[in-house]
């Protein structure tokens, strides 16, 4: 570089950016240690980073009515304020939710794509409106979950979603196919620390409006509660359930708890 040019950039700040794949926002400053390279604020895993910027930032991307909207990869910090109606299909592929979430009464107009995700606490669901297919394959749900009194208008899939804790679907209307292959429910495995007295998932009173099309292969269903739930006509295909003490018969866990 001559000395023409060096006079040229003399005092200009280099601007580093983000390092995502497809991303060229300004690169965030984290503490030492948090983010393994150069990341953005969409993109950084620091638990506190700014929360009002992150939201206008996210806004910002949200367009007025249709497409889609790419979500993949984002970290959203804790008490992230939700928008109540998205007129776009979200992906949130492979993104990182680091606290409690609240998508109480939201309305996806087009549905949602979560596939991937990690929530890291307590989430709620309850009272959405999913007017599109919702897919939560491979999610991953670390804390409670609850889908009481949700819509899913298109199918709804939890494919090899991981809901080891209590997760509620109680009063939940599923007007379209619902998919549970290979989905791990409390229970499934010995080393999970949820107790065996609890119920999970929590199915009471759900309404399916095509039965036919429910479909629960391989999943431990030895603490599922389908109270009040006609089941009559789902595809439960090599699944497990809870085992009696005395002579190891099958048995639904209804019959192992107490349901005033």
């Amino acid at each position: 570089m001559g000395e023409s040019d060096q006079s040229h950039y003399a005092g200009r700040k280099i601007v580093e950016r983000c390092s995502a794949l497809g991303c060229h926002r300004q690169a965030h400053v984290a503490p030492q240690d948090v983010d393994k390279r150069l990341l953005c604020l969409i993109h950084s895993r620091d638990e506190h980073k700014d929360v009002d910027q992150f939201s206008r930032e996210f806004d910002s991307m949200l367009p007025r009515a249709g497409g889609d909207v790419d979500c993949s990869d984002f970290v959203f910090p804790r008490d992230f304020p939700v928008p109540k109606e998205f007129n776009a299909r979200p992906n949130f592929e492979s993104a990182i939710f680091l606290g409690d979430v609240d998508f109480h009464k939201v309305t996806f107009q087009f549905g949602a794509i979560f596939n991937l995700v990690h929530f890291e606490g307590r989430v709620q669901f309850d009272r959405c409106i999913f007017a599109g297919v919702a897919s939560f394959d491979y999610a991953l749900f670390a804390g409670p979950t609850s889908f009481e009194k949700t819509v899913f208008n298109g199918a709804a899939q939890f494919n090899h979603a991981h809901l080891p804790g209590f997760v509620d679907f109680s009063n939940t209307q599923f007007l379209a196919a619902a998919e549970f292959r290979e989905t791990l429910f409390a229970g499934a495995r010995e080393r999970e620390t949820y107790p065996p007295c609890l119920p999970g998932p929590v199915f009471s009173r759900a309404a399916f409006a095509k039965p036919e099309l429910v479909i629960f292969y391989k999943c431990y269903l030895g603490q599922a509660l389908f109270h009040n739930c006609d089941v009559s006509r789902f595809v439960f295909s090599d699944v497990t359930w809870r085992r009696r003490a005395a002579n190891g018969k099958r048995m639904v866990f209804e019959e192992d708890i107490n349901l005033v």
